[in-house]
């Protein structure tokens, strides 16, 4: 993989249309980031074992010293990524380094608590009455739609730029700029995510937590 990073000079929005000239530096980086300690999807065995790309230089299992694969393929991750494309009202966005170099990403999209849940929550029905209440409880109108904040990358060779607190500054703009449509945020991530305490530094209001493994959760805000 190739390790060269430039300086991010310009945002742009991802589209059907542009989709191909960075459809490869995204399957890089996507795979960079969910390969990180705290997801360690980088690579799998057949046996079941799952680690980083860093944890095994080899790429031989240390289980049963099968060749390992990448976790992802990059047939799923362009998959993945232009489902956005089919949303009615949706939002993605490309950092760029100066030799055009995908260095970070986020997107999102607008839908009600039902179809978000069928996409993204996957809560079963009696999990989704209690989202539902606490919603209600704390004055969301759970009958109206969501901004609903997708996934947001950054290389993890990058993160000291604070690129993340830039994505979360545009998304901010985004949603004042579109308070006729959508005036509620929800968000799904994890307590091992940095995500999770910045969040909490902006105010956002913990919601649901999923007890799992991956320690998920989710936050709301209002708009």
């Amino acid at each position: 993989m190739n390790t060269t990073i430039d300086t991010p000079l310009n945002v742009i929005s991802l589209e059907n249309n542009n989709f191909n000239l960075y459809r490869l530096n995204i399957v890089e980086l996507y795979r960079q980031v969910f390969s990180e300690s705290s997801w360690k999807e980088g690579w799998k065995c057949s046996c079941g074992f799952q680690c980083s790309y860093w944890d095994i230089p080899d790429w031989f299992c240390s289980d049963c010293w099968e060749k390992m694969q990448d976790y992802y393929s990059q047939e799923e991750i362009e998959w993945f990524v232009k489902s956005i494309f089919e949303k009615d009202y949706y939002q993605a966005l490309l950092w760029l380094s100066s030799s055009n170099k995908v260095v970070a990403f986020t997107w999102w999209w607008i839908d009600n608590l039902v179809g978000l849940n069928d996409e993204k929550l996957w809560l079963c029905m009696p999990k989704l009455k209690e989202l539902r209440e606490t919603l209600k409880k704390r004055w969301y109108d759970i009958e109206e739609a969501f901004y609903y904040q997708s996934e947001t990358w950054v290389d993890p060779r990058e993160q000291w730029k604070w690129y993340g607190k830039d994505i979360i500054s545009i998304n901010q703009d985004i949603l004042r700029e579109n308070q006729d449509k959508v005036s509620q945020v929800i968000q799904r991530t994890s307590k091992q995510s940095r995500m999770f305490n910045m969040r909490l530094a902006q105010w956002y209001e913990l919601v649901y937590e999923y007890c799992d493994a991956a320690e998920r959760v989710l936050f709301a805000k209002k708009v």
